[in-house]
């Protein structure tokens, strides 16, 4: 408990010399604690101290915390080509879009991760399976539609042999 007469919250006790928690204002027309060197009007340095001191110049520094590593900022997620993915799974290549399917799932995640090397290599891991799911698709209907028009030739539209 602090005694009558003694400055500081009621109920605290503080070590000696020390009347005022951390942060608190000093009474009215004390600007400084006591013992402490106050300085002369208008200076606002120690004596024999020039601002700025020697080897340090006027120039605005940008303070900020030390980082580790290159830092690299990127606003937007990488493209990860899901839809494309879907759709070339359903009308090309299935095998294909499935790891094409997988891959663009991998490219948020890695970047969300953090992972941005790992995200942009699923990104480009995802468009090449899309590139050959289009390729075998395209390859898969052009070879379909050539054994179409072959087996009409040799049996004919109608579905009946020709017997010569």
């Amino acid at each position: 408990m602090s005694k009558a007469g003694e400055a500081g919250y009621p109920g605290q006790q503080y070590p000696p010399g020390q009347q005022y928690p951390p942060g608190q204002q000093y009474p009215p027309g004390q600007q400084y604690p006591p013992g402490q060197q106050q300085y002369p009007p208008g200076q606002q340095y120690p004596p024999g101290q020039q601002y700025p001191p020697p080897g340090y110049s006027e120039q605005p520094v940008a303070m900020g915390q030390p980082q580790a590593g290159n830092v690299v900022i990127i606003s937007q997620p990488p493209k990860d080509y899901l839809l494309e993915s879907i759709l070339s799974c359903l009308f090309c290549c299935c095998c294909l879009g499935i790891a094409a399917i997988y891959q663009s799932t991998k490219v948020k995640e890695y970047f969300h991760n953090g992972n941005h090397p790992a995200s942009e290599n699923a990104q480009q891991q995802a468009r090449k399976f899309i590139k050959w799911a289009i390729i075998c698709g395209i390859v898969s209907w052009v070879v379909y539609i050539i054994l179409v028009i072959v087996r009409c030739m040799v049996v004919g539209w109608g579905g009946n042999v020709h017997h010569s």
